[in-house]
């Protein structure tokens, strides 16, 4: 170990484990929310590829978003439980909206559409 590094401690590798997961979930919820702009190739597959991912990983995002805000509060890192917490917030949010139930067959294919789908409903 050299000079001026601080030592690992379990209290430090829970604090660096609560601020990591905390940061992730934040960016990733927090990117459910943003349009990407249409600019070029690479940006429009980043900035759709992140919400995709995002999307597809919501539950999880929430969970882990909770669980670092949980570690980082404990760990004494107040500026990481907010971002985990609003992390956790945003993704319970968007699976929340995206579950809801909806009109869109109906409003697509007319009235009765699901009911004449299956015969045994």
């Amino acid at each position: 170990m050299a000079d001026g590094d601080t030592p690992i401690t379990p209290r430090n590798r829970v604090a660096h484990l609560g601020s990591t997961l905390s940061l992730v979930s934040a960016a990733l919820a927090g990117w459910l929310t943003v349009k990407p702009r249409i600019r070029g190739l690479t940006s429009n597959l980043v900035g759709y590829g992140l919400k995709i991912i995002g999307g597809a990983l919501s539950p999880l995002i929430a969970v882990m978003g909770l669980l670092g805000a949980m570690l980082s509060r404990r760990s004494g890192l107040p500026s990481f439980a907010f971002l985990g917490g609003a992390g956790a917030i945003l993704a319970s949010r968007y699976v929340h909206r995206v579950s809801m139930p909806h009109d869109g067959f109906e409003r697509a294919f007319g009235q009765g559409v699901t009911d004449a789908s299956n015969p045994r409903l």
